[in-house]
């Protein structure tokens, strides 16, 4: 599923878990390199409120609000949490999980 990323992104240097959703779903919701480079600082637990870049990034495309409920509800069941750190320290999911439950989750809510 990752490896779908488009090769319009190859001047972003190893992408954070909030960019590789944007990229996957980048042709759909028409985000650009631009607006995927802002995503530069939300991996790694850096996303506003200590989310999950995965989970920022996925919200971050979906506007409507009830959707981005059942969304984040929907990633907290699997992960254990919507915090980076506590779903490292809980350690159910890999970051890659992430990543795959964000892409996911984005198609199922989009």
């Amino acid at each position: 599923m990752i490896s779908n990323i488009g090769a319009s992104f190859s001047k972003v240097v190893d992408p954070n878990c909030s960019q590789k959703v944007l990229m996957y779903w980048s042709k759909e919701f028409d985000v650009s390199p631009i607006e995927v480079a802002a995503f530069a600082k939300c991996g790694k637990g850096k996303a506003p409120g200590g989310l999950c870049g995965a989970l920022y990034g996925a919200k971050n495309l979906i506007r409507d609000e009830k959707k981005r409920i059942l969304l984040t509800q929907e990633f907290e069941t699997a992960a254990k949490s919507i915090r980076c750190k506590e779903i490292r320290k809980i350690g159910v999911y890999s970051c890659d999980d992430c990543i795959a439950k964000g892409i996911e989750l984005v198609g199922k809510y989009k």
